[in-house]
């Protein structure tokens, strides 16, 4: 079973799982044409370290491209591991 949770204030603390599935917004200094657009993207690999993620886009024109997503960039996760 999948669940979700939007990243708020009481899990800024938690990065996504390795197999998540995310919702982000992309930085300013990317120059997106609609900014309030969300990507969805599963987590490759956690840089607990520099609070990134990895992840690998699953927006139909972009599967496959792989990009580093900032904690701060993540407005949804959508975890694969939950207890029933």
């Amino acid at each position: 079973m999948e669940a979700s949770y939007p990243l708020q204030r009481e899990n800024l603390g938690k990065l996504p799982d390795v197999g998540d599935v995310i919702f982000y917004k992309l930085l300013p200094k990317d120059s997106p044409i609609n900014p309030e657009r969300l990507w969805r993207g599963r987590v490759a690999k956690v840089f607990s370290v520099t609070d990134c993620i990895e992840v690998t886009v699953l927006e139909q024109g972009y599967e496959g491209l792989t990009e580093i997503v900032m904690s701060s960039q993540i407005v949804q996760v959508n975890s694969k591991d939950v207890k029933e």
